[in-house]
């Protein structure tokens, strides 16, 4: 999903925006947050600077972080008091420069004196590539320090300016919303406990490959074991049960690249795609070609990002359609008793 937004340029700096939550889209899907400042008489668009080829400069920055978790909901919020981590810097300074491959990163404190910024200008064609040869650097160098120092380190936030016109774009991931809940509605469903627990799993990491995973499992489970018993049961007292394959909806927010599965059946995405695409990948730790996966790749990280909208929305239906089941079931089940 990508977003964009014009706001005045001011001194360089470009203003603190709020929006509605919609805005960023359902919520846990990535976006990308386009933000441009405007200057009197230029009739340039946003479209022009992503569509520009040429070599120009670019300056990335990104907040680290001691978890994931980002309590700011404003954009644009990277800075260095915003980010934090466990790695302390040297005294009576407030910042440093480290060359990471060939290039020159800027490290920086916050208050704490935690290192929680880090900054790299470079030369790119385009946003993405500016971004990848960020990611490039640092991944494997935090990577390292994350090793060596024994602890949790998180890139949580990173924003990609294009010097040249005026141009930042924030890759994120839409924030949750807040629900009113009535607690006693629920229902626990025993046969279900580990595909929810799984499914909380999954919202509660910050790594997609693991969070495809568990969402994947939840698939898995759910149609080598639970349903085909739901199914006996159902059998064994003569309940009718509708077992067609729920097909894939056509959701607004899908993707382009992923509108071709819409009316595909789940089973067939999940058994065709998700199974040799994705699947493979992710739990034997190498692609389906034989090259290692490597969790600090954008361009691996990226592959599994992108996929897990339209699988969570494939998991949710068959977890819904499961539920309605159960209850089925247990309704006919009381009767017969």
């Amino acid at each position: 999903m990508e977003k964009s937004i014009t706001t005045p340029a001011s001194g360089g700096e470009i203003e603190t925006l709020t929006t509605d939550i919609e805005f960023f889209g359902p919520p846990g899907k990535y976006f990308e947050l386009r933000v441009r400042g405007i200057v009197e008489g230029d009739r340039s668009t946003v479209e022009d600077a992503l569509n520009d080829s040429s070599l120009r400069q670019y300056k990335v920055a990104a907040m680290l972080g001691k978890s994931h978790i980002s309590h700011d909901s404003s954009f644009p919020h990277i800075s260095k008091e915003n980010g934090d981590s466990f790695l302390l810097g040297t005294p009576d300074t407030d910042g440093i420069t480290v060359e990471i491959l060939g290039r020159h990163y800027l490290f920086y404190e916050n208050a704490a004196g935690e290192y929680s910024y880090i900054e790299l200008s470079c030369t790119a064609t385009s946003f993405k590539s500016a971004q990848a040869i960020f990611f490039d650097g640092i991944t494997t160098y935090l990577d390292l320090l994350s090793y060596g120092n024994n602890c949790s380190l998180f890139l949580k936030e990173t924003r990609i300016e294009d010097i040249k016109h005026r141009l930042m774009v924030f890759p994120s991931v839409a924030p949750y919303r807040k629900s009113i809940v009535s607690l006693g509605d629920f229902v626990i469903y025993p046969q279900l406990r580990e595909i929810l627990s799984m499914y909380r799993e999954a919202k509660n990491s910050s790594s997609t490959l693991y969070r495809f995973l568990c969402l994947y499992k939840i698939m898995e489970g759910l149609y080598g074991n639970i349903r085909p018993n739901l199914f006996k049961r159902a059998k064994a007292i003569k309940l009718k049960i509708d077992k067609e394959s729920k097909r894939i909806p056509d959701d607004p927010d899908l993707i382009p690249d992923h509108k071709k599965y819409v009316g595909r059946t789940i089973r067939s995405f999940f058994e065709s795609v998700l199974t040799p695409e994705f699947r493979h990948g992710a739990a034997h730790f190498f692609l389906r070609d034989g090259v290692a996966v490597n969790l600090s790749s954008l361009a691996h990280v990226e592959n599994y990002t992108h996929i897990l909208y339209i699988t969570e929305i494939c998991v949710r239906i068959l977890i819904d359609e499961t539920i309605n089941i159960i209850g089925l079931l247990e309704a006919a089940e009381k009767e017969q008793h």
